[in-house]
This record gives C-alpha cells, sequence and structure tokens, in this order.
C-alpha cells in the first residue's frame, strides 16, 4: 500500500448507506487507466496550443479580436478541465502509483494552473471525510462568503457571475488559488517540495523570456487563467453542491440534464456525477455514467433523483 496507490477497498464506505451497490462492481469501475489519464492530459494540452496557433493566424483585424476573445474562452475551458484532472490526481485515480501519480500530474495539470496537488488533497479530503457538516471545510468558507448565500436576486447571480467573466472578480481567483496551496506544513508541502516547486517556475519564466513570448504567456494564459477559468469553475462549484441539495439531506438529488457546451465548457470529465463520485471515490471519472447506471438499480437512489436543467439549477439560488 506504501507503493500504490489507494486501491477502491479504501474508499468503499459512503454516507449514503441505502445506496450500496455490489463491491465487486465496484471493483471492476474502480479500475485505473494510466493511458487514459495520459491521454487526456495530452489533449487539454493540445487544445491549448492549438488555439493559439489557430488565433494568432485570423490576420483580419476585425476578425482578431472576436478570435482572441474565443481562444481566451476555449483556453479557460481547458484550464478547467485540469482542474478537475488535478481532483481525479487528487484521490490518486490518474496512476496505479503514488509516487507517479503526483510526479505527473503536478508539473502538468496542477503546478500549471498555480495550485499545489499536495495542498489541495489535504483540504478537498476533508471535504469528503466531513460532508456537510459544521467541520466541512467548503461548507464554511461558503457560510463565511456573502457570494454563497443563496437565494440572491436574479441581478445579483447575473453580475456575481459576469465579474468572474470579466476578471472584475479577481479576488475570487485569488481565493482559488489561495485555497489550493493552504497549509504547507500540514500538506506535506516540506522544503524540498516548495523548491523544486519554485524552480519549475522560475524554469518556465527563463524559457518564456528566452523565446520572447512573455505577452502571449500574459495574453492566452494568464487572461484565461484569471477570467473565464474561474467563471467555469464558479458555475461547477454551484452545481456540485447547491443549497437545495444541502437542505434536503440528499432526498433531492439534481440529475442533470446536459447539452454538449455545457459538458465543455462547465461540466468536463463527467464531473456532474457528482454525488456518485461521493458516494464512491474510488471509481475514475472516465467510468462515472457505468457507476450512475449501476446505482439506478437502487430503488432509493432512483426516488431521490431530480432531473433538472443547469440553467433550471441556477433559477433555484434566485428570489
Amino acid at each position: 500500500m506504501a507503493e500504490a496507490a489507494r486501491k477502491y477497498e479504501d474508499f468503499i464506505d459512503t454516507p449514503f448507506e441505502g445506496w450500496r451497490i455490489d463491491p465487486a462492481e465496484v471493483r471492476e469501475l474502480s479500475r485505473l487507466s494510466p493511458a487514459r489519464a495520459i491521454f487526456h492530459i495530452a489533449l487539454e494540452w493540445t487544445i491549448v496550443f492549438a488555439t493559439i496557433y489557430l488565433s494568432r493566424r485570423v490576420a483580419n483585424p476585425i476578425l482578431a479580436v472576436p478570435a482572441y476573445l474565443l481562444a481566451v474562452v476555449i483556453i479557460g475551458s481547458r484550464q478547467h478541465a485540469l482542474l478537475l484532472m488535478m481532483h481525479e490526481a487528487t484521490h490518486w485515480r490518474m496512476f496505479n502509483r503514488k509516487w507517479l501519480n503526483d510526479l505527473v500530474c503536478e508539473p502538468f495539470v496542477t503546478w500549471p494552473v498555480l495550485v499545489s496537488l499536495r495542498a489541495f488533497r489535504h483540504t478537498h479530503l476533508q471535504h469528503h471525510k466531513y460532508l456537510n457538516l459544521p467541520i466541512d471545510g467548503d461548507l464554511q468558507k461558503k457560510f463565511e462568503d456573502p457570494d454563497w448565500h443563496f437565494p440572491v436576486p436574479r441581478r445579483q447571480l447575473f453580475w456575481s457571475l459576469t465579474k468572474q467573466f470579466t476578471g472584475l472578480g479577481l479576488w475570487y481567483a485569488i481565493k482559488i488559488m489561495r485555497y489550493g496551496n493552504a497549509d504547507p506544513a500540514a500538506s506535506g508541502q516540506t522544503p524540498l517540495y516548495r523548491a523544486v516547486r519554485l524552480g519549475y517556475y522560475a524554469s518556465a519564466l527563463a524559457l518564456i523570456l528566452y523565446f520572447h513570448v512573455f505577452m502571449l504567456f500574459v495574453g492566452y494564459w494568464l487572461v484565461p487563467l484569471g477570467t473565464c477559468m474561474v467563471a467555469f469553475n464558479k458555475m461547477r462549484v454551484l452545481s456540485e453542491h447547491p443549497p437545495i441539495e444541502r437542505a434536503t439531506a440528499y432526498d433531492t438529488i439534481l440529475e442533470y440534464q446536459l447539452g454538449p457546451l455545457e459538458r465543455i465548457l462547465f461540466e468536463p470529465k463527467n464531473c456532474y456525477y457528482h454525488i456518485e463520485h461521493h458516494s464512491y471515490p474510488s471509481v475514475p471519472f472516465f467510468n462515472l455514467p457505468g457507476l450512475h447506471r449501476a446505482m439506478l438499480a437502487n430503488a432509493e437512489y432512483r426516488a431521490a433523483l431530480k432531473p433538472i436543467s443547469y440553467w433550471e439549477m441556477l433559477a433555484t439560488l434566485t428570489r
């Protein structure tokens, strides 16, 4: 166990006692696929670089600005997808060995979006352990933040999301980065780890300056990171634990009916199966649809489901 990633037995306990399914089925659904992990990481980076290339190829000055804004949206959505890959790495769901899981995911998934995998793992696993209890750190942060007190007037919710897309809500981006880098000592961010990470950023900056692409880096990486990525992240978080769900203690579970664009932009990597993930965190993202189908055999789970569109969910947050 010291060498291998955590197995499905480490995750089998679920707070939803009435929703248990056959452990053998969970075992099968919990099989990892390093090839898929590599493919998805490579896919996101390929989309990012292809988007930059195509955007820069637009020579018409009238079309250049719309092309750039579209690129910001696309890259921000892929940065958000990298955050979801980080979430998989947090649960050791990418590779079969812990050291390989972190060795690959830190430099190619988490550090580029300015987050520490170790720090996020420390806080996120506490969220799983104390889900929706007063000591759930995620819930505490929402209680402390007026921007997460619902219901609110529709115009207030619209303005809140608009601020994220335009960069006016940069403070929220800073909060995400702080959350993803919290408590260095408790999360295992040793002096050596912090030194290696600092060296990573220093080397990246040196290469950026050497190849004279600093303004491209700012425009095509930092701008999406502080705008669209933040907005898509907030929209996803709103869907994962909306107040309607907490208030009913899981008597009502929102079953999202999503279109392709919604899945690409703010619900990538099957993350809309969030209650299924909390029930069986050992199941990697690519098997969450299969887990959902397996759980449908349970009458209590089926009875709790409420089909709803993402936009209908947003409407429940307004008055």
